[in-house]
């Protein structure tokens, strides 16, 4: 019954600590670029961490909460913003909302049952210290959905859509990785975003267009981004450094508008994403 509520194990869930440690997943070369004077807290943007959340178990939304200020620099928090999206307005919509009551110069957004690790944040507000037009993503490793243990994922994986738009995983091969002289501790391109967590320059966010609003309740708005991001002067990495934890659920436990079912919805939002124009105006 517990498992049905939110799709993973609540029990196990709710016994561990909203202060619970975890392991720092990150490589020496991650380590030492911490400690080094490329990231002075001084010297990079402050942010707004953006949380939506509909019918979040308490403890995984604490522990998400717990976690970035546990483990980022205060004086980059310049807040965190939880939207209670008790309503039909869907993520998009939601997020929007978070965005404009946002007052700090990058926006992060995150999922609702995360966990961040150790120097997860300073890697990703460099990127953008360096460049504004610049929209970075973690790595996301595994929370598992009936342990509670985090589980390290391979750094080197970009994000990419099939010929029906889905969202997929996959090697960014040996000619990207020789491309940085065989680091692995290097940012890379993606073609494609997950969409649930990343960090986006507030000015950029809305100089780009923002989320699209007709795009209904969940799905398809990392895919429409991230083109709009491409075809609008800017980019998209992934940064090894910043790793950040993930409860991937097998089924989703929530239920949408009209009786449709999750792949009815997105379906739905796929096929506004492909009759979109291919080029959008910079």
């Amino acid at each position: 019954m517990l498992h049905s509520i939110n799709s993973f194990n609540l029990l196990v869930s709710d016994k561990i600590s909203v202060e619970r440690s975890l392991p720092d997943m990150r490589r020496p070369s991650c380590r030492n670029q911490t400690s080094s004077p490329l990231f002075l807290v001084s010297d990079l943007p402050d942010t707004s961490v953006i949380i939506v959340f509909h019918n979040e178990a308490w403890s995984t939304l604490l522990r998400t909460v717990h976690s970035i200020i546990n483990r980022s620099p205060r004086e980059l928090i310049k807040e965190i913003i939880l939207v209670d999206d008790a309503s039909e307005r869907g993520l998009t919509r939601a997020r929007l909302l978070g965005a404009r009551a946002a007052e700090g110069r990058v926006l992060t957004f995150l999922d609702a049952h995360c966990e961040c690790t150790k120097g997860w944040l300073e890697p990703l507000l460099y990127r953008i210290a360096q460049d504004r037009t610049r929209v970075v993503c973690p790595v996301i490793d595994i929370i598992h959905d009936e342990t509670f243990a985090y589980i390290k994922t391979f750094e080197l994986l970009w994000g990419a859509i099939n010929w029906e738009l889905h969202f997929r995983w996959y090697p960014i091969g040996h000619s990207a990785v020789a491309k940085h002289r065989g680091s692995t501790s290097e940012p890379f391109k993606t073609p494609i975003m997950a969409g649930g967590l990343f960090a986006i320059d507030r000015e950029y966010f809305y100089d780009m267009g923002a989320y699209d609003e007709q795009l209904e309740v969940w799905g398809g708005e990392n895919v429409e981004m991230s083109l709009r991001i491409w075809q609008c002067g800017g980019s998209l990495e992934i940064v090894p450094c910043s790793r950040v934890g993930h409860v991937f659920r097998r089924t989703s436990p929530y239920t949408f508008p009209g009786g449709r079912g999750v792949g009815g919805v997105l379906f739905q939002n796929l096929a506004r994403v492909a009759e979109m124009p291919v080029t959008y105006a910079r």
